[in-house]
């Protein structure tokens, strides 16, 4: 069965300014006949890991999407480039890109921030191409390309979080909103606690699974630290795991707690 998405859905170009114009009748049917096909043949792809993705795409980039051109086919969208770590630096940049399905393509949402990998101006689903607070790439990225910023996590001292300490971690636990700058965060390999330069000089420029956990007003008085940041933990970390944690950062234990966890909690999980 094919399937037709309504026509003026398509028959639109949106830009900046929110005005709309007719688009061609020829791109309208190229389009309707790709969606169809589509339909019938989902994309079967797997982005690459990101050290080959970086040798296989020409540029990379971080953009805000402007304006989207539905005139022809395949889409074209206009990305105001907030910063590039591959390819040729420009203020703006035009990535084309499928309607979906089939063709692998990625709907844009205009106004949203993505972090861009395109290979000849054109991206898919199978590029590790990601809204922003979906991808642990950026703080990676930063590691990779500017020796500066990787320079200052080595060199990491005990105390609060640097502007460059908090963008990285923020960039890993990806959906924490809240700064971290500032911040006194307790970091944990695992259920061992680590500083701050060995945690970089270890998992620095690769991807892990963290979880953080940001302290009430009582167990910041005890611990005196604002939150706390576990890697390679197995699943969520429920409260009794979180207070075992804690209480690895003050020199005696109370009686009450464990010595040691159950088998399977906060292990690694590579």
């Amino acid at each position: 069965m094919y399937f037709c998405a309504p026509i003026e859905h398509y028959s639109y170009i949106y830009n900046k300014q929110q005005r709309v114009l007719p688009m061609n009748k020829l791109s309208l049917i190229v389009i309707l006949f790709t969606f169809s096909v589509g339909s019938m043949f989902a994309c079967d792809c797997t982005p690459l890991p990101l050290e080959k993705e970086l040798k296989e795409v020409d540029q990379v980039f971080r953009g805000r999407v402007i304006a989207i051109n539905l005139r022809s086919y395949p889409i074209a969208y206009e990305f105001e480039v907030l910063k590039t770590w591959k390819g040729k630096k420009r203020r703006k940049m035009t990535i084309t890109s499928g309607i979906g399905s089939g063709d692998c393509g990625i709907s844009f949402i205009n106004g949203q921030e993505y972090l861009v990998y395109a290979k000849r101006g054109k991206t898919t689903t199978c590029r590790r191409t990601a809204e922003i607070g979906f991808t642990q790439d950026i703080a990676i990225l930063n590691w990779k390309y500017d020796k500066f910023f990787r320079k200052a996590l080595k060199k990491s001292k005990p105390g609060a979080l640097t502007p460059q300490e908090a963008f990285y971690l923020e960039g890993l636990v990806m959906e924490h909103q809240d700064s971290l700058v500032g911040k006194n965060i307790a970091i944990f390999d695992g259920a061992f606690p680590i500083s701050k330069r060995d945690f970089f000089k270890t998992w620095g420029g690769h991807a892990v699974d963290v979880k953080f956990i940001f302290l009430d007003a009582t167990d910041r008085d005890v611990y005196g630290v604002d939150g706390m940041l576990v890697a390679w933990t197995n699943g969520q970390i429920v409260d009794a795991e979180k207070q075992f944690l804690l209480e690895k950062l003050i020199k005696k234990k109370p009686k009450e707690l464990p010595e040691e966890l159950p088998d399977g909690v906060l292990t690694r999980n590579r």
